[in-house]
Parts: C-alpha cells; structure tokens; sequence
C-alpha cells in the first residue's frame, strides 16, 4: 500500500496491517467461509494420505508404477501441498480474525500458486498426451524419472512466483493470502489468472472432447480389429481423460469465481463454492486413482522405461 509523504511522494507504508478489510468480518460469512475451507482441507489431506498409502503398499518406487499412478502420484503431491499451506492460512484466520503477518502471508500465496499451477500443467500434459496417443498411437516421452514433466509441472510455477515475489505482490488477497490486493498491479494479475484459468479450461476440454470422439469414432467401425498396441494406446487415454474430468471437477467453481472477479465483486455463494470444491482435490484424486485401480492398465516395462 502506498502514501504520501510530507513533500506528496509516493512512498510505501511500513505497517499495512489494517489496510485490508478481511472478508466476511463483521458478520456470520467469516465463520462459514474458514469452516467449510477447514473441513474440506482435512477431508481432502485424508484422502491424499490414502492414495500414497494405496500406492506405495504395491511398489517401493513410484518410478516403476506406470503412467496412470505416477500421474496420480505427482498430483496427489501437488494437492497435499496446496491442503497443508492453506490449511495454516484458514487456521491462523480464524483464530486471529485477521490476515497472517507480510512475510508468512506472502510466503503461503507464493506456495499457493505454486502447487495450483503446477496441477494445471500435469492435467494439461495428460490432455496433450491422450490427445496424441489417440491420434498419433504414440506417448510423449518423459526422460527418466519423468524429468521432462517435472521441470514443466515444477520449474515454470516457480519462475512465475518468483517474478511476482520480485514485485513484491503475494500477500492479502482479504479473503485468503493469494494476490496482494494493496498492490498497484493486483488487478492485472487477477485479470491474467482468470484468464489463464479460462484459457485452460478451454483447451483442456476441447482435447478432451476430440478425444473422446476419436475413440468412439474407432469403437463403433465394427469393420476394423485394433491392434494390440492400439487398444493400449486407446485404454491409457481414456485413463488419462480422467485427470482432465477430475481436473475440471475440482475448479470449474474457482474459474466462475476468478472470471467473475475480473468485472464485479464475487457474490457469497460463488466464494463458497469455490472454497467447497477447490478443497476437496484428494476426494477427486482418490475417484480417479479407483478407476485407475479398476481399469487395471498394463503396460509393458519397456514401454515404461521409454517415458
């Protein structure tokens, strides 16, 4: 937040601590809000915990499960992260009623955002790749230790939080710690993370769709036998479909509530929503990894190795 000084310049205030209304005070929404983003994050850590319980009891390494768990896997990361951060930032909320220090606030957005967009870009890479094993009967490949995938899901967030860190624009969003909204350039960010947000639904669902009408599209031409290859080809993408529905489950509500934020203030129960169903990523995850589980992919080891 900015000032003027005795000679009307521009300066930054040191202390910002009232300078940002916290949502939903004074009034019965503050303890709706926390309450239902609590209980949602601790179900959703629960079933997280389940899914690497589940995975590990079958292998010593994850490196070795193939495609469809490793997504799990890496996902169920991301979400135990984002639950576990956030968590601290609803707890401290409803004890303090007010926003967590400067530092410790920017420090649970930068984390945030981190863990978000990291998902966004797994679920975009499983979109991509059903798309082209359908079309293309082939798999991107990943390096070892899916190193290709870790630098994209893990690398590119870190340097987006890291360039708006630089400007100094984490902090109190007054509803959560996200986006700084004290900050000069908040709105242009929020504006470009609705988009992307959209942006992404978009693209992911229309993948998702050509998908889906390839493999009908095949299922239905009686006069054609698959191979081998092309049935597992066709049985992992329908596995990897699953990511972009679970996906989608998770934050269709946060694009309604970031697109709308982009013209008027979020009515209540678009912000509830959101909370509700942003939260609950391990349940989505655990649906996913069942079905996973049930379909029973295999795929071979060379192919495994070669991703």
């Amino acid at each position: 937040m900015y000032r003027r000084d005795n000679n009307s310049n521009l300066v930054e205030k040191e202390d910002n601590s009232d300078d940002m209304p916290v949502y939903g005070l004074p009034g019965y929404r503050f303890y709706v809000f926390h309450y239902v983003g609590l209980i949602c994050l601790v179900t959703s850590l629960f079933f997280t915990t389940a899914i690497f319980v589940l995975i590990f009891k079958n292998v010593k390494t994850i490196f070795k499960s193939q495609i469809g768990e490793r997504l799990i896997f890496y996902m169920a990361v991301f979400d135990f992260g984002y639950c576990t951060v956030h968590l601290a930032d609803h707890i401290y909320m409803l004890i303090v009623k007010n926003h967590p220090p400067d530092m410790f606030c920017a420090a649970i957005g930068f984390l945030l955002n981190e863990f978000v967009v990291g998902q966004c870009l797994v679920v975009i890479f499983t979109a991509v790749n059903a798309f082209y094993m359908v079309v293309k009967e082939k798999r991107i490949k990943l390096g070892k230790y899916d190193w290709r995938l870790h630098i994209v899901a893990f690398g590119l967030p870190l340097i987006i939080c890291c360039a708006i860190a630089s400007i100094r624009h984490w902090g109190r969003s007054g509803a959560w710690c996200f986006l700084d909204n004290r900050r000069p350039y908040s709105k242009i960010l929020q504006t470009v993370i609705a988009v992307f947000f959209v942006l992404i639904f978009v693209l992911i669902s229309i993948l998702y769709s050509l998908s889906w009408i390839k493999i009908k599209k095949i299922s239905r031409n009686l006069n054609k036998i698959l191979t081998s290859s092309q049935e597992k080809y066709h049985k992992t993408a329908k596995i990897m479909m699953l990511f972009v529905i679970s996906f989608i489950a998770q934050w269709w509500s946060f694009m309604i509530y970031a697109a709308y934020g982009m013209y008027r203030t979020q009515p209540f129960l678009i912000v509830l929503l959101s909370v509700i169903f942003s939260n609950l990523g391990g349940i989505f995850n655990f649906i996913t990894n069942a079905f996973v589980k049930r379909n029973n992919v295999k795929i071979s080891s060379s192919v495994s190795k070669s991703n």
